[in-house]
């Protein structure tokens, strides 16, 4: 094999990885809201950032909640939950305490998976 072709074939075999690991978190996004909502009483759930609607996540991208109504404490605990459920890290933003501008670019470029 060529060193381009082999190259190429490694690529490809690389973003078919990278398109199968995403899609599987993806599978999973509704569980996840169905957790934010049920374990920690979340009122509303949004996935943006790689794994919005306009993103393009990585191998190792991790996954952006902005929620409503969830504590600091209850946050923490959900990060844990669902990093293990989705096998990614997880930030979870609580709209409550966020700046302003984090919130606005989260539900422009989110999407939302529970709520209004």
């Amino acid at each position: 094999m060529q060193p381009a072709s082999w190259i190429a074939a490694s690529e490809a075999r690389y973003d078919a990885a990278v398109a199968a690991a995403s899609a599987r978190v993806s599978a999973l996004l509704p569980a996840a809201a169905r957790v934010l909502v049920g374990e920690f009483g979340a009122k509303e759930v949004v996935v943006f950032g790689s794994f919005g609607p306009a993103g393009c996540p990585g191998m190792h991208s991790d996954v952006d909640f902005l929620v409503t109504n969830v504590d600091a404490v209850s946050a923490l605990r959900a990060t844990a939950v669902l990093s293990r459920l989705l096998g990614r890290d997880v930030d979870i933003i609580c709209s409550e305490r966020c700046r302003p501008e984090v919130w606005v670019i989260a539900r422009q470029t989110g999407r939302i998976l529970y709520g209004a």
